[in-house]
């Protein structure tokens, strides 16, 4: 009868498997948080840029008021700028969860290693304890033909 293997840090994989993907769903929030703060600076360039490029802008509010549309375009800036600050920190805090991920998958791994180490050197001497039966029998098997010949 075969046993099963007992694998004495088994709870501390399975505190590291937890800890690997909480880690993983933080890379994926932070990520989420970038890409949207990353379409939203793109978006506002690009209606900064179509908003200078219309022929009317400048006609349409208040009679061409330059120091409007200037204060138009300064603040659509400054919040393009706001956002793009967003961005930057978003980036950094993604880039630091996925350390914590590529950490958290190293532990994770490094207790894997051991496990499956253990389960070898298990199985190893599972074969050899079955082998000696074998060996056993083999032996006794011969030992009661040669009684029975003498």
């Amino acid at each position: 009868m075969r046993r099963k293997p007992h694998f004495a840090l088994q709870a501390v994989l399975d505190q590291r498997r937890y800890a690997e993907g909480s880690a993983l769903r933080c890379v994926a929030r932070c990520k989420a948080a970038y890409d949207s703060c990353a379409r939203d600076v793109a978006r506002l360039k690009a209606a900064i840029e179509r908003s200078l490029q219309t022929p009317w802008f400048g006609t349409a509010v208040c009679s061409g008021d330059v120091r409007l549309q200037e204060t138009i375009v300064a603040t659509s800036e400054r919040v393009a700028r706001m956002r793009a600050e967003a961005s930057a920190q978003a980036k950094a805090a993604f880039e630091a969860a996925r350390e914590v991920a590529i950490e958290a998958a190293r532990a994770r791994r490094a207790i894997e290693i051991l496990r499956d180490r253990q389960i070898r050197a298990f199985e190893t001497a599972q074969r050899r304890a079955e082998e000696l039966e074998i060996d056993e029998v083999a032996i006794f098997r011969q030992n009661a033909r040669l009684i029975q010949f003498d």
